[in-house]
């Protein structure tokens, strides 16, 4: 032990003692200063318990509607009521395409003059925010390789590629 450091000893001392405290708590205090627990005379049977528990079940039944709630929980549901607007809209949009398709819009052209840019659809000349010939529908961008189409009904746009 000559050769350990001062701190070195105090850790092991420490340790000693926690070890030596352990053994008192598990061997000797109870023994010494526990208190025993009286044994209740008044003690349940099993089939009491069980009884009691059945009767306060019983107490809290569940009325009709509520027994349908829970057996129509189960049930597949044919359309989600919680149905996200993006997806929606993405579905709609879906729709929107193949009714331009329906529609026959051809964007076959651009032309691009400085200020204005200008698209052929259809073989009709039109600018940004003009509305196209086929109610309901208004140009919103146009670009060298698609023009966007916004149909005013839904609110979704229409991307269609430029035809060469």
């Amino acid at each position: 032990m000559a050769n350990l450091k001062k701190r070195e000893i105090i850790i092991l001392a420490l340790a000693g003692l926690a070890v030596l405290y352990g053994v008192y708590e598990y061997f000797l205090a109870d023994r010494l200063f526990g208190k025993k627990v009286p044994i209740s005379t008044e003690s349940q049977t099993t089939a009491t318990l069980t009884g009691s528990i059945a009767d306060e079940l019983n107490k809290n039944k569940l009325s009709d509607s509520e027994n349908y709630i829970i057996k129509q929980a189960g049930v597949d549901w044919g359309s989600n009521p919680f149905l996200n607007k993006d997806l929606y809209r993405a579905w709609i949009s879906k729709d929107i395409a193949a009714a331009a398709n329906a529609l026959k819009l051809n964007y076959s052209g651009y032309v691009d003059s400085g200020k204005r840019r200008m698209a052929i659809i259809n073989n009709v000349e039109y600018r940004v925010d003009e509305e196209l010939i086929e109610e309901g529908y208004v140009v919103k961008q146009i670009t060298p390789s698609k023009v966007v189409i916004l149909d005013k009904r839904s609110g979704n746009t229409v991307e269609i590629p430029i035809q060469e």
